[in-house]
């Protein structure tokens, strides 16, 4: 019997995935209530690996989840759930649900498979993002979530093709820049392990080396960010513990998320549509929050 939380949450996103199809034929319209209420069980499958983490047992029955995937390589299909990926997990998962449920009219009848499918694999592509515990896992849940995003960009016709183009573009420079930091560390390191890599000590002993990652890092989550995906974000967070005292990566999101918030906050006060003040305003409130994050200490971690 299996009874790995974080891989019964996975399992039960891919089968969402699979299902939506077969759910619109089905359903309609009201499919998007359907897989709400499987965004929510893959919410609850995950509660266990919580209670372990809040209770500090950190039980590895429940948390994390391994399996050779290409050997020849050192490449792992593993999963952990810790604080970081427990928040994220829970932000896609509940919050998803509530925009799957709201959408079920929203949307225009005989458009929503389009929307709820490429939300499926996005919320499948973020779950796996923040719960990866291998580099390479992590960088192919990262490049998922970009494609995801431009679809859902992408599917709302002539209105988007611009932004989903412009949206594509930006990650994609963003998902090089993190391919570069990520075949550096695993070349030095000799490990794609995230956990290995985070808490090793070249981070204290090679400061160009480590200034040279932390940058690249730094430049691909801030531009995942600015195309207003969270996982952004969210990178900078996960390697915090590595780069946080280092001078390169304070000044570049404290100097960057200053700007981006001041510019932000300035177009958002020029908008009209309510759905371009409401991206503007959430790429503002993301300055601040890289701001925060590259102050570095646990407080500033901590209100992040």
């Amino acid at each position: 019997m299996l009874t790995v939380s974080v891989l019964w949450t996975l399992l039960i996103l891919v089968a969402t995935v699979a299902a939506t199809p077969v759910l619109d034929r089905a359903l309609g319209r009201s499919a998007c209530w359907a897989l709400a209420v499987l965004y929510l069980a893959a919410a609850a499958a995950l509660l266990p690996a919580t209670s372990s983490v809040l209770s500090g047992a950190g039980d590895d029955a429940l948390t994390s989840f391994s399996q050779s995937w290409a050997p020849q390589w050192g490449v792992e299909l593993a999963f952990r759930a810790d604080g970081i990926g427990i928040v994220f997990s829970m932000i896609a998962l509940v919050i998803g649900a509530v925009v799957l449920a709201y959408s079920s009219h929203y949307l225009e009848r005989g458009r929503q498979l389009s929307f709820s499918l490429v939300m499926a694999l996005f919320t499948l592509s973020m779950v796996g993002l923040v719960l990866a515990d291998d580099l390479v896992l992590l960088f192919i849940c990262w490049e998922l979530t970009s494609i995801a995003s431009f679809l859902l960009i992408a599917r709302s016709g002539a209105a988007g093709q611009a932004a989903s183009l412009r949206t594509l573009l930006i990650t994609f420079l963003g998902g090089l820049s993190l391919l570069i930091a990520v075949g550096l560390m695993v070349m030095r390191l000799g490990t794609t392990s995230l956990q290995e890599v985070i808490a090793s000590d070249i981070w204290s002993q090679d400061p160009a080396f480590t200034s040279l990652v932390a940058l690249l890092v730094g430049f691909a989550a801030y531009l995942h960010a600015a195309a207003v995906v969270k996982a952004g974000i969210f990178l900078l967070l996960r390697f915090s513990p590595a780069f946080h005292d280092v001078l390169a990566w304070n000044v570049l999101l404290i100097v960057s998320g200053l700007i981006t918030a001041f510019v932000g906050g300035l177009l958002a006060l020029q908008q009209r549509d309510l759905k371009k003040l409401m991206a503007y305003s959430t790429v503002s409130q993301l300055g601040l929050i890289v701001t925060v994050i590259g102050v570095g200490t646990e407080a500033a971690i901590l209100a992040a």
